[in-house]
């Protein structure tokens, strides 16, 4: 302050005298020099580190822009194709016809219950979570079903992960899916949906957990996750499910999982495309599920099992030579494929 005051004043003395640019011209010299013996080095900005690997998982953006995970080991992208929620929406969320589900008429004990098998990023959880969230806002509280959302996940580095980068995804600007990795459980503050996740191998978890009506399967695909792919994990799926008319929503439309969940038992369905996919799948425990579904899916029918009969995925990999003949008259005779199967339909 002092130097400024000094600087004014002699400022105005040079203007009284008439000398105002001799002494400009001094002055400009002066106090442009620099202090030689100490140069001023500015402090040098803190970078900010922002870690897009956690485990073996990294951030992946996609050449549309929107960011998915990654798993390093494989190379497998979670949602690689189609952003996360468009996904999650058009596949789980729209094609099981959550809304309507969610607005039946049931008794608040009768609660709709579903599997969300491979909780990855929590793109499907959340999905649902909105959808009931949205209902809520438009239709009341008063009139919902009570929603109970189970996730699966053996590893939570993937949410983690996405959940330190919550602007590159947008589904997470939530507090559920932070609650989800603090405690292993979150409830809207209606009461009328509850979320919780177990963790863990699913094949160990599958009879602990309450039966479901939808289940959105979406683990890694067979050739990083086999053994979730399997008749056998499917024969319990259906076994599961045996009290119910259950419904299995996934994005793989391969020969080998169809015939899977065809050998469990299931009633399988080409479900809506997505992304480069022309159809995926959907599976009922019920002969008369894809009848009843509002969407009316239809099921398989002779041309995929002439398809199937020339596949080289006809037998499950590990089936030994003698036991394909029973396999093989097992889905030839599965009640989706008989003089009947047009009234399934």
């Amino acid at each position: 302050m002092s130097f400024y005051h000094r600087l004014m004043r002699e400022i105005r003395e040079s203007i009284l005298r008439d000398d105002f640019l001799s002494y400009y011209e001094t002055q400009r010299l002066e106090l442009t020099r620099t202090d030689q013996d100490n140069p001023h080095r500015p402090p040098k900005k803190a970078r900010t580190v922002q870690h897009s690997r956690l485990g073996d998982y990294e951030i992946h953006k996609s050449p549309h822009g929107f960011f998915s995970i990654r798993q390093i080991s494989s190379g497998e992208v979670m949602h690689s194709v189609n952003a996360p929620s468009d996904e999650a929406n058009k596949l789980y969320v729209e094609q099981s016809c959550l809304p309507a589900r969610l607005l039946e008429q049931k008794t608040l004990a009768d609660q709709l219950v579903i599997w969300d098998v491979g909780l990855g990023a929590a793109s499907n959880a959340m999905a649902a979570i909105y959808c009931f969230e949205k209902c809520c806002v438009e239709e009341g509280e008063n009139t919902l079903r009570p929603l109970r959302l189970v996730s699966f996940e053996w590893d939570l580095d993937p949410l983690a992960l996405a959940a330190k980068h919550a602007s590159r995804f947008p589904h997470l600007r939530h507090r559920a899916p932070f609650k989800i990795l603090q405690d292993g459980r979150w409830q809207h503050e209606s009461s009328l949906l509850q979320w919780e996740l177990l963790q863990g191998n699913f094949r160990g978890l599958i009879d602990s957990a309450p039966v479901p009506d939808l289940i959105f399967y979406d683990p890694f695909s067979a050739k990083t996750n086999d053994a979730l792919w399997t008749g056998e994990i499917f024969a319990r799926l259906f076994e599961r499910c045996r009290t119910k008319s259950a419904e299995l929503y996934t994005y793989s439309a391969s020969t080998a999982v169809r015939v899977a969940l065809l050998s469990a038992g299931f009633f399988v369905a080409a479900g809506v495309g997505t992304g480069p996919k022309s159809d995926t799948t959907i599976a009922f425990t019920r002969a008369n599920g894809a009848k009843d579904h509002p969407l009316s899916p239809r099921l398989l029918g002779q041309e995929w099992l002439m398809r199937w009969r020339r596949s080289d995925a006809k037998f499950p990999t590990a089936l030994a030579n003698k036991a394909r003949a029973n396999f093989e008259n097992l889905i030839e005779s599965h009640r989706q494929f008989t003089d009947d199967s047009r009234k399934l339909c």
